[in-house]
């Protein structure tokens, strides 16, 4: 294997120029973003062998959306909720659904998957939209300071198009 290293962040700047698209066609409406977008600490990519690895390091789950922690979240608006924004940017890719199936919001059930996992949710996204422009298979390499991480990380797999992408290697 030929991987070649590119620094994550959030950046645009910064940011490995297919990455950086990656980020826009995901994240991004004509207004700007609406919260902060996903942060990954580095991403891996072999080309001839097609595939794509983001790493989240220090990845703690559950994790929190901000629009939905301040009772913000345009998909709670049947609640009762007065969101800022109408609509979610990341509900809103249009290949959320291929690439997380399983991710629900009900609050009358109390299950909140995009904000449990929010940061995974993010590079999930923006992870399966890079490999989708590079024509490779993507990869979520985990670790982080909290071991119970590990099965949430299991959890939110199963809520995805391709469990056996998500990987934790602990600390």
């Amino acid at each position: 294997m030929a991987f070649k290293d590119y620094p994550g962040g959030r950046e645009y700047e910064a940011l490995w120029a297919p990455y950086a698209l990656a980020k826009d066609t995901v994240e991004r409406y004509p207004e700007g973003t609406q919260e902060p977008g996903c942060e990954v600490a580095l991403i891996r990519y072999d080309e001839a062998a097609g595939l794509l690895e983001f790493h989240l390091r220090d990845l703690v789950l559950p994790s929190r959306c901000p629009r939905f922690a301040s009772r913000a979240c345009p998909r709670m608006e049947p609640m009762g909720h007065e969101p800022a924004q109408v609509t979610c940017n990341y509900w809103d890719y249009p290949r959320m659904q291929e690439f997380a199936p399983g991710i629900e919001l009900y609050p009358e059930w109390q299950r909140f998957d995009c904000h449990k996992y929010y940061a995974l949710f993010q590079a999930h996204l923006v992870g399966e939209e890079l490999a989708r422009q590079l024509g490779a298979e993507s990869r979520f390499i985990c670790s982080g300071p909290n071991p119970g991480s590990a099965k949430l990380l299991a959890v939110y797999a199963g809520f995805s198009s391709r469990p056996t992408a998500f990987e934790w290697r602990g600390d």
